[in-house]
C-alpha cells in the first residue's frame, strides 16, 4: 500500500481528510504543545 493509498484509506473511513484529524489533535492539544511529558523527570 502506497502512503496516498493509506491517506485516501483514512479519508474513506472517517469522511475527514487527514489535514483535519492533525488540527483536530492539535485542538485537544494530543500533539504534546501543552508540556506534558509522558516519561520521568
Amino acid at each position: 500500500m502506497s502512503f496516498q493509498a493509506y491517506l485516501d484509506s483514512v479519508e474513506d473511513k472517517t469522511g475527514l481528510l487527514p489535514r483535519t484529524l492533525v488540527e483536530r489533535a492539535k485542538e485537544r492539544d494530543y500533539d504534546g504543545s501543552a508540556g506534558v511529558s509522558g516519561g520521568s523527570p
